[in-house]
């Protein structure tokens, strides 16, 4: 965790992850790592035409998360406001999931607030209406009747499409941090599902490379999971686990017990186990016979992960509550067309132990199938209400639902409401 927050933030953040590393800003090249950042993020901007995301950066994240986000001209206080809203009978998944990643998406926001470095990312959009006009500061709406009446972007709409460009900016940032410190990278889920369909990008690949995440990710069916073919292509492996909150709640009961119990559960067997063979998964890099060796053990990866599942799994009325472990590995070249920060690690004395334990080499990142993840705790039953037992919820807190609009009447026009 780099910590880049505010001086007024930072200590509240440190106490609500007390457990992870912190390495200060100042002990990195930050400003050069901000940079390159700002070069790629730069070029990563929300386009909306008629409605619908059109670029190659959103569109396809939104997909993967089938979040079917649509945005009309709807009338308040006799006024056009550009509204972003999710599109109901679209074949997508319920409302209370959608505002739930519509949720995660403002939130993004919270944490640009608290950074050093908020006015990094772009503030860009580009907004073009049905017609094909830009939509920008002269921009006139032609009503229902046939007149032409002034519209603006909601603030709802603008604070969604800035907590984008701050979750493509923060995404870039940490692949990048992560590449030049070599080690492995774990995001936001949100986060992850958007640094899935940006890797091509990032490194300048055929996205067919990819392809094998992004259907891990989407529960899709690929014969290249779970299988290296040769060491210079990363390889994705995706492996069944249980739900382990499922589990804590049933066994645990108090969720404030809960991150104590699951670091003690790292000294079981079964996962001193499961974490050896991923270490010789990694080390099998020096092996002349790499594939096959690596091959072998990916197996024994989940004879290991079965084992976990068969002992911390969790029946509910809805049967076993699972997850999904997916890593992205590379070994080799395919990834290091990523900007090299100069002197990245030279006084990072932290992470000195860590160059002792395993070759750092290539690049890893871990990941979950979020829709799925989402699914299976809303049918947890009786475990969802003791896992929510401790949330205290602010006074002036108020749950987020997004507005929707049916899909039959996405090209309608009113008296209140008009296509984009």
């Amino acid at each position: 965790m780099i910590d880049d927050y505010k001086s007024q933030h930072r200590e509240s953040r440190k106490k609500a992850f007390p457990s992870l590393l912190s390495i200060e800003s100042e002990l990195l090249p930050y400003n050069q790592l901000v940079a390159e950042t700002k070069k790629i993020s730069d070029d990563i901007v929300p386009r909306v035409e008629a409605g619908q995301f059109t670029d190659g950066d959103f569109k396809p994240f939104f997909d993967q998360l089938r979040m079917n986000v649509t945005f009309t001209w709807d009338m308040t206080s006799s006024e056009y406001f550009l509204t972003q809203k999710m599109l109901a009978g679209a074949g997508g998944i319920d409302l209370e999931k959608y505002s739930t990643l519509s949720s995660a998406i403002y939130g993004e926001l919270l944490d640009k607030y608290r950074s050093t470095e908020q006015d990094a990312a772009s503030k860009k959009s580009v907004l073009v209406s049905s017609s094909g006009a830009p939509i920008d500061s002269g921009f006139k709406l032609v009503d229902q009747g046939g007149h032409e009446v002034s519209a603006t972007v909601s603030k709802q709409a603008d604070i969604f499409l800035a907590g984008l460009s701050w979750l493509a900016f923060r995404t870039v940032f940490y692949s990048l941090a992560a590449s030049n410190l070599g080690t492995d990278l774990f995001l936001h889920p949100i986060r992850h599902s958007f640094q899935a369909n940006l890797l091509s990008k990032l490194h300048k690949n055929n996205p067919s490379t990819f392809k094998p995440l992004i259907d891990a990710m989407n529960d899709c069916a690929n014969k290249s999971l779970n299988r290296i073919v040769e060491y210079t292509q990363p390889f994705v492996t995706k492996h069944q686990t249980p739900l382990f909150v499922a589990w804590l709640a049933k066994t645990v009961g108090d969720p404030s017990d809960y991150v104590e119990y699951a670091y003690s559960l790292r000294q079981e067997p079964l996962f001193i186990q499961a974490r050896q063979r991923l270490i010789e998964l990694e080390t099998s890099i020096e092996c002349d016979d790499f594939t096959n060796e690596a091959n072998k053990i990916v197996l024994e990866v989940q004879k290991s992960l079965e084992g976990i599942t068969s002992k911390y799994s969790v029946t509910t009325s809805q049967g076993v509550s699972t997850s999904n472990f997916i890593t992205l590995w590379n070994l080799t070249t395919v990834l290091s067309q990523l900007p090299k920060i100069p002197n990245v690690d030279v006084r990072l004395r932290k992470l000195e132990f860590l160059k002792n334990l395993v070759p750092q080499k290539g690049f890893k990142g871990i990941y979950r199938t979020l829709i799925s993840d989402l699914t299976q705790v809303s049918r947890l039953g009786e475990y969802h209400d003791i896992l929510c037992s401790k949330v205290v919820l602010d006074r002036e807190a108020n749950d987020y639902y997004d507005k929707q609009e049916d899909i039959k009447f996405r090209k309608v026009k009113s008296h209140w409401k008009i296509p984009m």
